[in-house]
């Protein structure tokens, strides 16, 4: 069963679906030695996945997003299809799986953000992976984000992008059930849009064998490449006219840091809020941060998501972009 919607599509999105059970803990401990649970709240109920996470923030800062995914009969009992469209997600793309249950993740963390996850796939397993996808979903999107999924859904959504030269996103993860090294390759080659972390940037480089993450832009379609620093803010890497531009973008200031998880899904989410609106890459960044700040001052990956009032507000309160160089 799939649901109706005609509107134009911001961003089409492949990833997981899922809920999350956030369990913080002293510390994580070896086999055979207990750790201590330390929020009285373990068995709540919070909303994740990948690509539910993009599309959540996407459409509460007002975009139109559409998530490629799918959710067991249990979805409205566990409020998650509420919970989307009440952020303003398009659900023409979500399948409910019969007989299934929604993916579920429990996210084990210690005191300094370390994280041991475990996951039960669900409706979001492979074997339920569609042998085709609606084209009509492909014609009306502006862009098409590829997050971590089954192979099947990570492959056949990179195929009918690539038929409908649909402008890719990727937000890079080095998950090689996700994404086999060739086709890892063949994505990072054709998205003209990526994120990483600088973990992510350095295997890239190694794998590859390039000296730098902007030979991407010499070897594939790559026209922007954000690269997050954690605390640190991130770093933009744009091709110009007059050649690459780096940008060094802050963390946005924030009440608090509570949860750092799906912290990286709202950056993109923000980012892409802003290559929508024309900005430039530096801009976008600043956006992006600033959307992330509201996250991580909540648990749970999209708790904290903020409107587009509330982010902007932020942005210009205190974004300070940095650099601007040219190579």
């Amino acid at each position: 069963m799939s649901y109706e919607s005609r509107r134009e599509i911001d961003c089409l999105i492949v990833g997981y679906a899922g809920v999350d059970r956030i369990i913080r803990v002293d510390r994580l401990s070896p086999p055979g030695q207990t750790s201590v649970i330390l929020n009285a709240d373990n068995h709540r109920v919070t909303y994740g996945g990948n690509g539910s996470n993009v599309a959540v923030c996407m459409g509460r800062l007002g975009c139109h997003p559409t998530p490629l995914m799918r959710v067991g009969e249990d979805w409205e009992d566990l409020g998650y299809r509420k919970m989307l469209e009440d952020s303003g997600v398009d659900l023409s793309g979500v399948t409910v799986v019969k007989d299934e249950t929604t993916s579920i993740c429990h996210l084990i963390e210690d005191r300094d953000n370390n994280h041991l996850t475990m996951t039960y796939p669900g409706a979001m397993n492979a074997c339920y992976a569609p042998e085709e996808l609606d084209d009509d979903l492909f014609r009306r999107a502006k862009y098409g984000l590829i997050t971590v999924a089954t192979r099947p859904d990570v492959e056949i959504f990179f195929r009918k992008a690539r038929e409908h030269d649909l402008p890719l996103v990727f937000g890079v993860r080095m998950d090689r059930e996700s994404f086999p090294l060739p086709i890892f390759r063949k994505i990072l080659l054709n998205a003209e849009i990526i994120f990483m972390n600088d973990v992510e940037r350095s295997l890239i480089e190694d794998q590859l064998d390039i000296r730098s993450i902007t030979a991407l832009f010499d070897r594939g379609r790559a026209r922007i490449i954000a690269v997050t620093l954690g605390q640190d803010g991130s770093e933009v890497y744009e091709m110009t006219d007059g050649g690459v531009r780096v940008t060094r973008v802050p963390a946005a200031k924030c009440r608090r840091v509570v949860d750092a998880t799906g912290a990286g899904d709202s950056y993109i989410a923000g980012f892409l809020y802003g290559v929508l609106k024309g900005k430039d890459a530096a801009v976008c960044a600043g956006y992006a941060s600033a959307t992330a700040s509201f996250v991580i001052e909540e648990v749970g990956c999209t708790d904290g998501a903020p409107s587009e009032e509330e982010m902007l507000r932020r942005y210009a309160a205190g974004t300070k972009i940095e650099g601007g160089t040219l190579w």
